[in-house]
């Protein structure tokens, strides 16, 4: 007998670990593996857990012997890891594909906040059949990967951490709306006290159109298709927001990137700033009097839902047509 096998069971293992910061997060098993090492004959059983709210994974080796013992006695599993050394562990987390956020209070009808892993590359940015601060075209590196999120904040995502809703076009599922640039970071501050395992941030208008395009270098994400299955603009002839979700999402998986709302990057705004943006994650000028906003709206035509099409927004300006869209971060986990 040599190599490696699975071993079935058919309960999962699930403990609570201090996670060296006076705080203790579940633990739930999500794989193992009993390998034998021919040179010794012996064997060594693997354990991938992942911690149940940020996926973080917890990795570690106990012998046979303590093996067989957990099989035969379920709450072993929680002795075993109290007597581990954590020198075993490692805690590198695998990019998931996405991850929902829990917000406890959330209705349950109302959509999860959910963020797409966006993986980092390059791509040209801007357009020469733009307005000439989408000029020029230039190549910028996106060198770490993050997360963005699946659709536009929620009226009922922003109230269940907010309390507060003030948007004209009322609906759990529709965009948030009529929020200052500062009242999306209050969204976001209160995000990161909840403690994650994600720092929550706007995505920087690098970030925002890299992710619009979607591996894309036309006018628009989806080509040459009908921008009605895209994108909520006036040629929808709607009056007013509408559901995140309904319409067909780019090539990564991002729904209403184009349309229904503007959407708030990080950047300060300059309408010069590509002739001396630097050529890896871009973070815009370091000063100025507007916020970049992004996407183009269900009150405007479908050339501002372009995928390079920018505007100026202050950041005291409100609007039915003016949301956000987060981005985040992996929080490395470590242990004492």
């Amino acid at each position: 007998m040599s190599g490696m096998f699975q071993i079935k069971r058919p309960l999962v293992f699930s403990a609570w670990l201090n996670d060296g910061k006076g705080r203790f997060i579940e633990w739930k098993e999500k794989k193992d593996v009993l390998q034998r090492n021919d040179a010794g004959n012996t064997f060594k059983y693997f354990f991938v857990c992942y911690n149940i709210n940020t996926q973080y994974k917890l990795k570690f080796t106990i012998g046979l012997r303590e093996a067989i013992k957990m099989k035969k006695i379920r709450i072993a599993f929680v002795l075993v890891l109290a007597s581990l050394s954590m020198a075993t562990l490692n805690t590198k987390e695998s990019e998931l594909a996405s991850v929902v956020i829990p917000i406890p209070t959330l209705p349950e009808s109302a959509k999860a906040l959910e963020l797409v892993w966006i993986e980092p590359g390059a791509f040209m940015m801007g357009s020469q059949k733009g307005d000439t601060d989408e000029r020029p075209i230039h190549e910028v590196k996106i060198t770490k990967g993050f997360y963005l999120g699946k659709h536009e904040v929620t009226q009922a995502q922003y109230q269940a951490i907010t309390k507060n809703n003030i948007s004209f076009y009322d609906g759990d599922n529709k965009p948030v709306e009529n929020v200052k640039w500062d009242e999306a970071q209050v969204f976001i501050q209160s995000l990161n006290q909840m403690d994650l395992g994600y720092r929550f941030r706007l995505p920087t208008e690098a970030e925002w159109e890299y992710a619009c395009r979607a591996g894309t270098d036309t006018e628009f994400s989806w080509g040459d298709g009908d921008v009605n299955d895209y994108a909520w603009t006036k040629t929808s002839k709607v009056m007013g927001t509408s559901e995140v979700g309904l319409l067909q999402p780019n090539a990564w998986g991002l729904y209403d990137m184009s349309g229904n709302v503007w959407e708030f990057c990080s950047d300060f705004y300059s309408d010069s700033y590509y002739s001396i943006s630097p050529p890896a994650d871009a973070q815009g000028p370091p000063s100025g009097l507007f916020r970049v906003a992004r996407g183009g709206s269900w009150d405007n035509g479908p050339l501002f839902s372009r995928s390079s099409a920018r505007t100026a927004a202050s950041p005291v300006d409100t609007g039915g047509s003016l949301g956000f869209r987060i981005a985040a971060d992996k929080v490395n986990f470590t242990t004492n």
